[in-house]
């Protein structure tokens, strides 16, 4: 079996509510289903996590996909698919480092930011935030062993986050956990995971992939 997993496209980082699409997200995810349709990818599982970025995702992945004449299979919500909290996790190191509050503006400081935060909260230098890294990493890896355990052949389609990706493919490359932090910062929104199903768990075939928004780099976003 291969599981196609995508990340959900752009949300609305800095408004008042993060779990939605923003008008590009929503192209970004369109364009995705699209190109799938059109070069063969025939889905027999479709999962996403139960976050509205991921129901909003899969809709619009579903249209594109529509538009090209081709049909998806009726979708499974798996809450362990679903992404850490990422602003419990801020707070936390905020705490612990109040001077960086100045750096919460979208910018290069965000940037360097949430990876201080991220390979503090991996490294448990964090006071507890809503989800310790050990609790989301065994959730996450847990949900992905349940998808292989049920491959039967065929492809799945899976729609989720940054760093639930992070942590399939940490796995599936025997990754160590600040591995596991750097590749939940490098990837885009609605870009593409590939993953094969091996005798003994999940073996990366791609990663971090944008076939769909290839000439439209202006398209490619992060957050």
């Amino acid at each position: 079996m291969r599981l196609i997993a995508l990340r959900h496209g752009q949300a609305s980082f800095g408004s008042d509510d993060y779990d939605q699409l923003s008008p590009l997200g929503a192209q970004q995810c369109e364009q995705a289903g699209r190109w799938l349709a059109r070069h063969g990818h025939d889905f027999t599982r479709v999962v996403r996590g139960g976050h509205r970025r991921h129901q909003q995702s899969l809709a619009a992945l579903s249209r594109g996909f529509a538009l090209e004449g081709g049909r998806l299979p009726a979708e499974e919500v798996d809450a362990d698919f679903n992404e850490f909290d990422h602003q419990s996790v801020v707070a936390a190191f905020l705490a612990r480092h109040p001077p960086r509050a100045a750096d919460t503006a979208p910018g290069p400081a965000l940037a360097r930011l949430l990876a201080d935060a991220l390979h503090a909260w991996a490294s448990g230098q964090l006071g507890p935030p809503a989800e310790s890294w050990p609790d989301f990493r065994r959730r996450t890896r847990g949900a992905g062993a349940r998808l292989h355990a049920q491959s039967e052949g065929g492809s799945t389609l899976l729609v989720t986050s940054a760093g639930v990706l992070a942590q399939l493919a940490a796995e599936a490359l025997a990754a160590p956990d600040d591995r596991a932090v750097e590749l939940n910062l490098q990837i885009r929104n609605a870009a593409m995971v590939e993953l094969e199903a091996k005798s003994d768990g999940w073996r990366m075939a791609s990663w971090n992939a944008l076939p769909h928004l290839a000439d439209q780099r202006s398209s490619w976003t992060y957050l």
